[in-house]
């Protein structure tokens, strides 16, 4: 069995080249996919055990250069493969994102209030999440930024800061 450390560091720091590449789209039915999405999932259970936080992960962030997303949302595991927005809301906010190749920084960026993200289930299936509520939009732009080579440093708001990710709360009261 892989130990949670294992895990972590396989995840690719800021800094690593690999995080600013354009990943390609996979073939829903390339049954090897399975295999790389159980592994994202495991990483995203190390992680939470390691740092007590992390709901997503792309698979550039463990080098595997295809457009492949792991979530754990309210117990509940998705693995999205080619995911896409369809649709956005024309209403933005900013909030503190964080990332677990920068797990000590939080960073102040501009996300859209809701998106609707199509995308294949591990199975084949076509799925969609729908009009997604701020908390699953924000994460779900920031998991397919990942997939095109987008860093949360790459949408930082100019004026703002980068913070260590503990003093966030501390930042939203100022």
């Amino acid at each position: 069995m892989t130990k949670h450390n294992d895990l972590t560091q396989s995840i690719l720091l800021f800094g690593d080249p690999r995080l600013s590449a354009q990943c390609k789209e996979v073939n829903p039915l390339d049954k090897s996919l399975i295999e790389t999405g159980e592994t994202l999932l495991r990483t995203i259970h190390a992680f939470r055990q390691v740092h007590g936080w992390g709901r997503a992960i792309a698979a550039p962030q463990v080098g595997v250069l295809e457009r492949i997303v792991a979530m754990t949302i309210n117990g509940k595991e998705t693995v999205l493969l080619n995911p896409r927005i369809t649709w956005h809301s024309p209403v933005s906010h900013e909030l503190w994102d964080d990332c677990m190749s920068l797990p000590q920084i939080a960073v102040r960026v501009l996300r859209l209030k809701s998106v609707t993200v199509e995308y294949t289930t591990l199975d084949g299936t076509d799925a969609a999440f729908e009009r997604a509520g701020e908390d699953l939009s924000e994460l779900l732009q920031h998991e397919i930024d990942h997939l095109d080579g987008v860093l949360m440093t790459d949408r930082q708001v100019s004026s703002t800061p980068l913070i260590a990710r503990k003093n966030r709360e501390i930042a939203d009261l100022t």
